[in-house]
């Protein structure tokens, strides 16, 4: 059928390959977008969680710590003694590190509970065996019961200390005892192998697994480093529990509170090492860190920054609240900061209780 004269072809529009490259570029660009927008999200997501499921478990311990029947746990306990785990703490007469009496713990310097490669911690006096107390793994993990008690999100810590008087005539066996309770959530990197008789929990606390499948809920790095794994072991094809750290003023990579008040009065910890072989100083220096320290305040790490006059490997944290200027002092009768303890991992919770007046 001829065409009628006049008449004109008509041609389908089309897109040109330019057109469609130059589509794809974009939609490209934007899925890259929203790709990166999905670790935020779940960052987030966690920290809401840790915001809330962290404060529950954090309260739920502060509850429970000065009601736990600890005498039941002692070794070779004798039923008609009154001491306790909290009065063998305070009782300590011997020399050593582990001692919560004399002049090493007079201004309220915090003592952290050995934990071993089960991740069982030891409580009370570790000088005299038949006063030891071994808290199991299994009772500081939550949840602790129920169904999700095989997959535990969070575990527990302490540290311990005497609340300072600052009256050195006075022995600090007769102030009260204090618990700091740290807790964590469980590290995200664990793997292990999966089987209908087989459970993170029982990576946990089951040692009749072979040890290639041991896994802790938080562990560090083998060796003199406290930089945490992330993935329940000790980077070496072993286990090694990640323990909070204890850290002094002047001492441990020279960490300071001496910051003019032009820069702003009691809001930074100055000097701080961050390239230190041990990881301390960076794990110190974390935003969202929580530090706690020896009289037995709370302090929120908001920001690092380098430490401005200091060595070029320096750096400083700003914190909040601000430290008061009265305890910054290196008076040795007044009041003062001295210490801080924290955990490798920023913790979910953070608490500090009374248990023994």
């Amino acid at each position: 059928m001829s065409r009628p004269r006049g008449a004109t072809r008509r041609v389908a529009a089309a897109f040109t390959l330019i057109e469609i490259l130059i589509s794809v570029l974009i939609l490209g660009l934007g899925l890259l977008g929203l790709g990166a927008l999905f670790p935020v999200v779940l960052r987030e997501q966690r920290i809401g969680t840790d915001n809330i499921l962290g404060v529950v478990v954090t309260n739920n311990v502060k509850a429970a710590l000065p009601h736990m029947e600890l005498n039941a746990l002692l070794q070779g306990w004798n039923p008609t003694d009154p001491r306790d785990v909290w009065r063998d703490w305070r009782w300590h007469t011997s020399d050593g590190s582990a001692e919560l009496d004399g002049d090493d713990y007079e201004l309220g310097q915090w003592w952290v509970p050995e934990v071993d490669d089960n991740g069982d911690s030891l409580w009370g006096d570790p000088n005299t065996a038949n006063l030891q107390v071994l808290v199991p793994l299994r009772s500081r993990l939550y949840p602790s019961a129920g169904p999700e008690a095989r997959r535990p999100q969070y575990v527990w810590d302490i540290a311990v200390h005497r609340a300072p008087d600052f009256i050195a005539g006075n022995s600090s066996r007769n102030d009260p005892l204090r618990v700091a309770i740290f807790v964590r959530r469980v590290d995200p990197r664990i793997r292990f192998t999966p089987g209908p008789d087989r459970s993170l929990l029982r990576t946990f606390v089951d040692r009749g697994l072979p040890a290639s499948e041991w896994r802790l809920p938080v562990g560090r790095q083998a060796g003199n480093s406290d930089l945490p794994t992330l993935d329940g072991t000790n980077g070496s094809g072993g286990v090694a529990y990640s323990e909070p750290i204890v850290a002094d003023r002047g001492v441990d990579w020279q960490f300071d509170m001496t910051i003019p008040a032009a820069q702003g009065p009691g809001r930074y910890i100055s000097n701080i090492d961050i390239n230190n072989p041990s990881g301390r100083g960076r794990l110190m220096a974390q935003p969202n860190q929580r530090l706690v320290d020896n009289l037995g305040n709370i302090y929120t790490v908001e920001a690092v920054e380098r430490d401005v006059g200091a060595a070029s490997n320096r750096w400083r944290v700003r914190i909040n609240p601000p430290i008061p200027e009265s305890l910054r002092t290196n008076a040795a009768d007044r009041p003062r900061v001295v210490q801080f303890v924290f955990t490798p991992q920023v913790p979910a919770g953070v608490a500090v209780v009374e248990v023994l007046r």
